[in-house]
């Protein structure tokens, strides 16, 4: 894709960009580029570290990489330990370098100015040769507006700006720009880095003519680097590049009065309204202060030059407002902005109703109340049950002026909680007091409940019935066994709607139930009986010999399954284990009978990532599962063809590994200063071999190396015994 310079020449590429051009980060693609290939280069953290691997950025440049952008820091506290070994690193092995501060945007605004001097004093000198302009990585909130969030990102880049005396570039993507920046045009004079993984070169974003850097993908593949890794294209030539990285070469930073605000939008409130804008460009540096007018009226708040949002209040009801903002630095005050789209200020709202009354009569309550003094447009009435209870679900709205509601959609004999809000086109009030009614019943007897049903459960019985209409509540009777007439006092009492409940219950235990309907002073017959036994909460544990299983060993699951409220064992009970691996087909379900004891075991075969689940379930039984995983560790090898050569002759260093592993990638280690580096990796073949060839390089006492393979969601790390290789 080609780019054409926003303010120069393509005869006078050279200057141009290190003078105005470079200031907006717009670079020209001229024919050398199509004859040499674009200037490339991966972004880099600590996702390419893995297991601390080693980065080795003399193959990164050789793969025809110009430059590597390397994550510093993250928000108020987190500096990446690996960006100072590799930003050396890469200077030396002849790639241009870059920083990026990966951004938290929070309040108070002060945050932004802490975060951008915290990064400018872990990139130290940014003034060399080969250095790019630092970057500010904006892709999260924090909960910030688009005005806060523009201000805050001003804040940032001006600070960092001074502390490093470089323009910073800005990193983003397409649809947080646009909608949680607001399409903010403030920061043209920002190089832009723009992440879009597309085939195609990015759309316009923010007022900026064109992108400088395109983050195209996130899954490329670079030598010298384990994973995948981000990648990024320059929109110039390698010319143009050199005069962008150099970081000797002064940029402009003309600083002017700022421009309008803009997306200026008020809200209204009683008597009253709210505006907030989003900020232009601030001219280079951070608004000193807003002032916002109010038309009609003329009248005019100023604010601090972090505000984005302003109030009036004292307005006239059914007034329509609008409202202007002007930015001011100390080079000037910008334009008036567009006037918002007006508002109308509303009344007040009203007040609570007040002396809420209830009466009650057969399957009706009827309410009223004092409505106040403030003119209401409706009323909200609000029921809960049965009470004490807050009222909070809105059951009718009353037109006004009438201060009073018939509510018939009541059972009788429950006792309801009310209470009552006014509305008005300004808001809704507080609600009233509470009162509690309870209404009549609406017949003369009550059914007796039908259909119940005991089923045991673990440590309880659950009983259901048919509802009676009418009814209330409901109060369960219980008896000890299954010949026996519950009666006495109720074991408990359930409201309507509900008509089940569960009982606690010892397991083993048997209980014989009854339940009858309530409705105020009514209450029917009993139900007919039902018998339920509780049944026996198991506790099913699933344990392998060893812990940590070891790759192409055996395995001994053992089970223990014992009683979940006295922990007596169950002997002689039915277990189900079913291992599930992570890949391949699953074995047959094994079956295993426990002892006296509780226990019973079984010799398996080791699996990577295998999940074994044990089920248990008899008629007495509560069914029960559980499963253990089989994280295995792997046994590797490492033996070189020869221990002792001539400097710089090829020597293989082969070992093999369980079959479990093959496809898995291993990586060859060598001790460096203390602490096993990474530089390089094979996959492991179907047979469970790998082999890395590797030149003998002369080290005073040897090389020690081994292989390694890190631990994964399927298996544990494993590593094998170092080898020495000497090199003459």
């Amino acid at each position: 894709m080609l780019h054409l310079f926003a303010r120069s020449r393509l005869a006078a590429l050279v200057s141009a960009v290190a003078t105005s051009a470079l200031a907006i980060g717009l670079f020209v693609a001229t024919a050398a580029q199509a004859a040499t290939g674009p200037v490339v280069g991966p972004d880099i953290s600590r996702w390419q570290h893995p297991y601390g691997a080693a980065i080795d950025f003399a193959k990164v440049k050789a793969a025809g990489n110009s430059f590597v952008i390397i994550k510093a820091t993250e928000g108020s506290t987190d500096t990446s330990p690996y960006y100072a070994g590799d930003a050396a690193a890469a200077r030396a092995n002849g790639l241009a370098v870059g920083a990026y501060h990966y951004a938290r945007p929070a309040l108070p605004m002060s945050t932004a100015a802490e975060q951008a001097q915290r990064f400018a004093a872990t990139m130290g000198n940014m003034q060399m040769p080969a250095t790019l302009p630092p970057i500010l990585d904006l892709e999260t909130t924090g909960g910030l507006s688009p005005g806060e969030l523009v201000t805050w990102a001003q804040i940032f880049t001006e600070t960092l700006r001074a502390a490093s005396g470089r323009t910073p570039v800005v990193y983003t993507y397409v649809s947080f720009w646009n909608t949680q920046m607001a399409g903010s045009r403030a920061f043209s004079r920002s190089p832009l880095w723009l992440a879009f993984y597309r085939p195609y070169a990015p759309p316009v974003v923010g007022g900026w003519p064109s992108w400088s850097l395109w983050q195209h993908t996130a899954s490329a593949r670079v030598p010298g680097i384990v994973g995948n890794v981000d990648m990024n294209r320059f929109a110039g030539d390698a010319t143009a590049f050199a005069a962008f990285a150099d970081g000797t070469v002064a940029t402009p930073w003309p600083l002017t009065a700022p421009l309008a605000p803009v997306a200026v939008k008020g809200s209204p409130g009683a008597r009253s309204a709210s505006v907030r804008w989003v900020p232009s460009d601030d001219g280079g540096e951070v608004a000193t202060s807003y002032t916002v007018t109010i038309t009609p009226g003329g009248s005019q708040v100023t604010l601090p030059g972090t505000s984005t949002t302003a109030s009036f209040t004292g307005l006239t009801e059914g007034t329509a407002y609008s409202f202007t903002v002007t930015a001011t630095n100390r080079l000037g005050t910008s334009p008036v902005s567009g006037a918002s789209v007006p508002v109308t200020a509303r009344g007040d709202a009203p007040a609570a109703p007040t002396a809420l009354l209830a009466e009650v009569d057969r399957g009706s309550v009827a309410l009223s109340w004092d409505p106040g003094a403030v003119v209401a447009t409706s009323y909200a009435v609000s029921r809960c049950s049965p009470a004490p209870c807050t009222p909070t679900t809105v059951v009718a709205s009353v037109p006004a002026p009438l201060p009073s509601y018939v509510d018939t959609a009541v059972v009788g004999g429950v006792t309801y909680a009310y209470a009552v809000a006014s509305v008005n086109a300004s808001g809704t009030s507080a609600p009233s007091g509470t009162v509690q009614a309870t209404p009549l019943p609406t017949v003369d007897r009550l059914d007796a409940p039908t259909g119940l049903v005991a089923q045991g459960a673990g440590g309880a019985v659950n009983l259901a019935w048919t509802p009676v209409p009418h009814a209330a509540k409901y109060q369960v009777l219980r008896c000890d066994g299954a010949a026996c007439a519950p009666t006495g006092a109720p074991v408990a009492t359930i409201d309507v709607p509900i008509a089940r409940t569960s009982q606690a219950a010892a397991g083993g235990s048997t209980f014989t139930y009854s339940v009858v309907a309530i409705a105020g002073p009514l209450v029917s017959a009993p139900s007919s009986y039902a018998t339920g036994t509780a049944l026996i909460a198991q506790s099913l544990r699933v344990m392998t010999s060893p812990a940590t299983p070891v790759a192409g060993r055996p395995v001994k699951v053992t089970v223990k399954l014992t009683r979940a409220d006295t922990r007596a064992a169950l002997g002689g009970r039915t277990v189900t284990l079913a291992v599930v691996p992570a890949r391949g087909r699953a074995p047959a379900p094994i079956t295993l009978r426990t002892s006296a004891t509780g226990v019973a075991s079984v010799v398996l075969a080791p699996q990577v990532n295998a999940v074994v689940v044990g089920r248990s379930a008899a008629r007495d039984l509560l069914a029960v599962g559980t499963r253990a995983n089989l994280r295995v560790r792997p046994v590797l090898t490492s033996t070189l063809s020869r221990s002792t050569v001539k400097r710089n002759t090829k020597v293989v260093l082969s070992g093999r590994t369980s079959t479990l592993f093959a496809g898995e990638r291993v990586v060859r280690q060598v001790l460096l200063k203390g602490r096993w580096r990474t530089v390089a990796s094979v996959p492991v073949n179907r047979a469970g071999q790998y082999r890395f060839t590797l030149a003998a390089a002369g080290r005073p006492g040897g090389q020690q190396m081994r292989v390694y393979v890190g631990a994964s969601p399927r298996h544990l790390a494993g590593a094998s015994r170092w080898v020495k290789l000497i090199a003459r």
